[in-house]
């Protein structure tokens, strides 16, 4: 719900407090006056499995200055960016190149970052709620199981000819199956008058 500025303003107050929180909690792991620049690194990109939450705040803001966007170019931006990311997660994997720029290309921030993860992801779940696909669609058990096994296969033919030892955070089965089980999901009904 980021079609209006209130909206968006009360969705990113919620999405930052919920990161700034979690980055206390666990600043006894990552700050360290001893290491201003990479404590300061922490705090913009967040710490371990906190990347997610500020690559949505900014990717989030990112997509809020999209929204008017016409759906098929959104749809192919976010497609061409998530791309860029699985290419370069996969150079790097493949350790095309040697010495520093290696070590720059895998860097996880290169390639796991607001641009090329969250937005994609974000502008997806913003165009399945616009054009009522959720509705139209109706999911079954089967294609949900089914999209997961792709995700399987993908990772294990990734491990088993790219790399097993490297991060593997772009799957480009990821592009349908988050959908999927997002719109299963969605549409399960539950009974009661609340979200709990």
């Amino acid at each position: 719900q980021i079609t209006t500025f209130e909206k968006f303003k009360k969705w990113l107050f919620r999405v930052t407090v919920l990161y700034c929180i979690w980055m206390i909690f666990y600043s006894p792991l990552w700050f360290n006056l001893d290491n201003l620049r990479g404590t300061l690194l922490d705090a913009f990109i967040g710490y371990f499995v906190l990347w997610y939450l500020a690559g949505v705040i900014v990717g989030g803001s990112i997509l809020f200055l999209c929204r008017n966007m016409n759906p098929k170019y959104l749809i192919i931006l976010s497609i061409f960016l998530y791309l860029i990311g699985y290419f370069l997660q996969q150079i790097g994997n493949l350790h095309i190149f040697t010495g520093h720029l290696d070590k720059i290309i895998n860097w996880l921030p290169i390639s796991r970052n607001f641009l090329f993860d969250c937005f994609p992801l974000l502008a997806i779940g913003l165009l399945i709620r616009k054009t009522n696909l959720d509705s139209k669609l109706k999911i079954s058990i089967t294609l949900v199981f089914l999209s997961i096994l792709l995700v399987i296969l993908e990772s294990y033919l990734n491990y088993k000819f790219i790399s097993s030892k490297d991060p593997l955070d772009h799957l480009l089965t990821i592009l349908i199956t988050a959908p999927i089980i997002f719109i299963y999901v969605k549409n399960i009904k539950i009974m009661g008058n609340n979200k709990n």
